[in-house]
C-alpha cells in the first residue's frame, strides 16, 4: 500500500519486492499475513496447552493413586487386627 491505496508489487533482484512510488513524502506498507501462519500458530498453541495439561495431570493422578493404595492397605491392616 502506498498512502493507504493498493499498489502493484514487483520482483526486484530476485528475492526483494519493489513498489513504484511517486515523488514526495509517501508511506509504504508491506503486509504478509497468510492463513497458514494463523493455522500454524493455533495448532502450536493447542499442542502447548495439551503438553502442559498432561505434565500437570499425570503426576497428580500418580499421587492420588498412591494415596488410595495407602488407604486400602490401612483398611486391610485394620481388619487384620
Amino acid at each position: 500500500m502506498v498512502d493507504g491505496q493498493p499498489a502493484c508489487i514487483h520482483r526486484a533482484n530476485y528475492l526483494f519486492r519493489a513498489v513504484a512510488v511517486p515523488a514526495g513524502a509517501k508511506q509504504v506498507v508491506f503486509t504478509f499475513a497468510p492463513q497458514s501462519y494463523a493455522w500454524g500458530k493455533a495448532i502450536s498453541f493447542a499442542g502447548l496447552v495439551l503438553v502442559i495439561g498432561l505434565s500437570v495431570q499425570l503426576p497428580l493422578l500418580q499421587l492420588l493413586r498412591a494415596s488410595s493404595q495407602v488407604s486400602e492397605e490401612r483398611k486391610r491392616d485394620a481388619v487384620l487386627c
